[in-house]
C-alpha cells in the first residue's frame, strides 16, 4: 500500500513538473522576439520641423510634418543591430507673415498660416542598441538608435492655408523648388521603449534630426533643417 501511495505521489510530481516546464517554455517563446536576427520594420512619425541658423531669410516657427518608412533590420546580438531603409519625410517650416491691411484697417499679428514644405525621400542607415535584459516590465526593453540619413528633396512648396475670403491674401500654393536645396545629409537620434507583441516588437521613440546642408540655394541666407517628434514602429 505504501509503495502504491509513493508511486502515485511520484506521478503527480512528474506531471506538475511537466506542466511547469511547458509554461516556462511558453513564456520563453513569448519573449524570444529579441533574439530574432532579421526583421522588417514599418514606421510612422509625427514631427515638428523648422529651420535654424545664424542667417535665416525670415522668421520661422515649427510646423507638423509627417513621415513613413520601411527598413530591413539585422541584429548581430539581441542588443545591437544595423538597418537600412527608405521612406518619405515632410520637412520645412511655418513662416511668420503679416497681412498689411485687413478689411477693418487693422494690422493683425502673424497669421501663422504660411508654410514652407519640403517633400523629401529619405534613406536611413541606422545603428540600433537596446538593453540586454528586460526593463521595468517583462517583454520591455529600452532602445536607442543613431542614423545617418541621405535625403532627396523632390519638391518645395510655399503654401497659404485656409485664409478667410475677406482677407486680401487668398489661398495659394507656389512651387519654389528652385530656391531651396536638392539634397541633404541628416543625423538622427531616437530613444524609447521596445515592447514584445505577439511575434513582433513595437517601438515607441522620441526622435531628433539635424541637417547639415544649407537649405537655401539662391543666396537668401544660411540655415539647416531641424526636426523633433515621435515615431511608432512595428518590427515583424
Amino acid at each position: 500500500m505504501e509503495i502504491k501511495i509513493l508511486f502515485f505521489v511520484c506521478i503527480v510530481i512528474a506531471s506538475t513538473a511537466d506542466v511547469t516546464s511547458q509554461v516556462e517554455d511558453k513564456n520563453q517563446k513569448s519573449f524570444i522576439g529579441f533574439d530574432k536576427k532579421f526583421r522588417l520594420n514599418a514606421n510612422f512619425g509625427l514631427h515638428w520641423s523648422t529651420m535654424e541658423g545664424k542667417s535665416l531669410a525670415t522668421q520661422y516657427f515649427s510646423k507638423p510634418s509627417v513621415g513613413i518608412g520601411l527598413a530591413a533590420e539585422y541584429y548581430f546580438k539581441p542588443y545591437i543591430g544595423l538597418s537600412i531603409g527608405a521612406g518619405y519625410q515632410q520637412l520645412g517650416s511655418g513662416i511668420y507673415t503679416q497681412i498689411k491691411q485687413s478689411v477693418s484697417g487693422v494690422q493683425p499679428d502673424s497669421t501663422y498660416r504660411s508654410r514652407l514644405r519640403f517633400n523629401t525621400f529619405v534613406f536611413p542607415v541606422t545603428l540600433h542598441l537596446r538593453t540586454p535584459k528586460d526593463f521595468l516590465l517583462d517583454g520591455w526593453r529600452f532602445g536607442a538608435s543613431f542614423s545617418l540619413i541621405p535625403l532627396i528633396n523632390s519638391s518645395t512648396h510655399q503654401v497659404y492655408n485656409s485664409l478667410e475670403p475677406s482677407l486680401p491674401v487668398l489661398d495659394d500654393n507656389k512651387d519654389v523648388s528652385s530656391l531651396y536645396f536638392k539634397n541633404d545629409m541628416m543625423f538622427q537620434i531616437a530613444i524609447g521603449p521596445e515592447i514584445i507583441s505577439g511575434t513582433g516588437i513595437f517601438k515607441f521613440q522620441f526622435v531628433y534630426s539635424a541637417g547639415t546642408t544649407n537649405v537655401y540655394s539662391a543666396n537668401q541666407g544660411n540655415g539647416n533643417n531641424r526636426a523633433y517628434g515621435f515615431r511608432i514602429g512595428y518590427s515583424f
